[in-house]
């Protein structure tokens, strides 16, 4: 089992995409500060460790404000790019458990733990 604890800033669906001068979308620098951001604390926590069928834990305090969904998909990428897994689809069972919200201006924290599942 591993335990990482997050501590940094979510980003919402709404900033998660920018569009371009000729209307493309892609991912904004925020998106990708969040994601690195995950991987990072990871790699510090576990680095070089690698499972072939996670299943994961999550408990969170949000923002007041935010939507607790938004905060899972930039957490997966964040996972994925740590080099834990291999791709974030085959994390599975995840259970997310969303805490009491803080308060703005404070930051976003996680609670992630991991463990070997036996699918």
């Amino acid at each position: 089992m591993i335990t990482v604890h997050w501590t940094g800033k979510a980003v919402s669906d709404n900033a998660k995409t920018i569009k371009d001068s000729r209307g493309k979308r892609h991912n904004s620098s925020a998106y990708f500060a969040y994601r690195s951001s995950v991987a990072l604390t990871i790699r510090e926590h576990r680095p070089g460790v690698r499972l072939e069928h996670p299943g994961l834990f999550v408990q969170f305090r949000l923002d007041a404000a935010a939507d607790a969904t938004n905060f899972l998909k930039g957490l997966l990428d964040g996972i994925q790019d740590s080099g834990l897994v291999a791709n974030d689809r085959d994390i599975a069972p995840v259970t997310v458990l969303p805490t009491l919200r803080r308060p703005r201006g404070h930051l976003d924290e996680a609670c992630m733990v991991f463990w070997e599942s036996s699918r």
